[in-house]
């Protein structure tokens, strides 16, 4: 647990959109799931455990300002017992002055999915009771009263790509190193090592790794299968990565890079 810099979390499955260039686009993500209570609280009671201080994020391919009134709840018991940096990623779309007042979020990142562009994005955050602090395009930084941190990505299909199935035309030339740094947990309670990876893609089914409604993170992480993907990941001989991550471009996330932190590098 130790090298883990982000631990995501799906509170919900649902989300509003179905952006042609999203996977969500390719795997229904239209019916909405909570993760169960008692699922979530033995998790963080886990992670307390690990003595687990580092990011937490809420999403995994849901849109958490969906349902704020959970939002809000999950991430003032995660408060009230990790002490951790709670991220949050969100399509904007709910993005007002009440839905984030008092909300007990770190980092908060607005992804423009539109490309509305520079001004209508001011505008928003303006509207919303953010102050802007910085305007460097593709982003704008500002923050709330609550909120340390909010970022703005303008623009955002213009600059980044979701694959949907493994692509053999790209290649990898450089290790990576986000399994060996992240992990997330689905609705359902699958375990995965890769904010790209999903359970519902067939694709990624051999790196499923447990789940939370059969046995704890804390076991699922000593588990064999586990390790030994982690350990070739971390080696970095990209010749011995499976197809999923031989045939990938991605490059470190902003919470699992040498420098973690909101500002992408």
């Amino acid at each position: 647990m130790d090298k883990i810099q982000m631990f995501e979390i799906g509170l919900h499955s649902y989300c509003n959109r179905n952006c042609g260039w999203c996977p969500n686009s390719k795997f229904e993500r239209s019916t909405y799931k909570e993760l169960d209570e008692g699922i979530f609280k033995k998790l963080i009671s886990d992670l307390l455990l690990a003595d687990y201080n580092r990011y937490i994020g809420i999403g995994r391919y849901s849109e958490p300002m969906f349902n704020n009134n959970l939002l809000r709840d999950r991430c003032e018991y995660i408060k009230k017992h990790l002490n951790v940096t709670i991220v949050v990623n969100t399509n904007g779309d709910y993005l007002t002055r009440r839905n984030i007042e008092d909300l007990r979020v770190d980092h908060l990142a607005i992804m423009d999915y539109d490309c509305i562009g520079l001004d209508k994005c001011i505008n928003k955050l303006k509207s919303s009771d953010i102050e802007i602090q910085k305007i460097s395009y593709p982003f704008v930084y500002g923050r709330t009263k609550t909120i340390e941190s909010v970022l703005y990505y303008i623009d955002w299909p213009k600059n980044k790509l979701l694959r949907s199935k493994i692509d053999k035309r790209f290649k990898r030339i450089q290790k990576c190193l986000d399994p060996v740094r992240y992990l997330g947990v689905e609705v359902n309670g699958d375990v995965i090592a890769c904010c790209d990876m999903r359970n519902d893609n067939p694709d990624c089914k051999d790196y499923i790794f447990g789940n939370l409604y059969k046995e704890s993170i804390l076991d699922i992480i000593k588990k064999s299968k586990y390790l030994e993907f982690v350990s070739i990941m971390k080696d970095g001989l990209v010749l011995k990565y499976p197809d999923i991550c031989k045939y990938c471009e991605k490059g470190p996330s902003r919470y699992t890079g040498d420098d973690p932190g909101y500002i992408y590098k």
